[in-house]
């Protein structure tokens, strides 16, 4: 499990790549949830949130989901 990677941009072209990044957004969310530190917590889970909905709008895009 690895940090969330800032302004990343997910290439969603298959299942496969949907559920692979949801699995690793769910980690990164895990992990920002372990954190003490308040403004670490805030930001990393307002990346996942934003990566998120950019990674089901490509799905819904593509008709995947």
């Amino acid at each position: 499990m690895n940090r969330v990677v800032n302004n990343r941009k997910w290439e969603i072209n298959t299942l496969e790549d949907y559920e692979k990044a949801m699995d690793e957004l769910k980690d990164n969310e895990f992990i920002a949830e372990m954190s003490d530190d308040f403004g670490y917590w805030q930001s990393e889970k307002a990346e996942v949130a934003a990566q998120r909905a950019q990674v089901i709008a490509q799905a819904k895009e593509k008709g995947i989901i």
